[in-house]
């Protein structure tokens, strides 16, 4: 995974590696999130309309992060995963 800055909409967008085929990079690959002092919340646009959203929020008090990943079907977020990302 890479995550830049997008300097035309001032927030970021990150490639996610695991999304490529044999065919080679695609639009699916690239999420976009908008500036937040407090989270990365990037949303991927997959074939047939579907989203998948991973959301990267920090926590100042203990200097973490909180990874949340859901589908969206119909509108709702289906939890696909949870994770918490700390410093040794």
């Amino acid at each position: 995974m890479y995550i830049g800055r997008d300097q035309s909409s001032k927030g970021y967008d990150c490639l996610w590696l695991d999304c490529t085929g044999g065919s080679g990079l695609s639009t699916q690959a690239i999420g976009h999130a908008p500036k937040d002092r407090t989270q990365m919340a990037f949303v991927f646009k997959g074939g047939g309309g579907s989203l998948f959203h991973s959301a990267f929020f920090y926590n100042n008090a203990d200097d973490t992060w909180q990874r949340h990943m859901d589908g969206e079907e119909n509108g709702t977020l289906q939890p696909f995963a949870r994770v918490t990302l700390k410093r040794k």
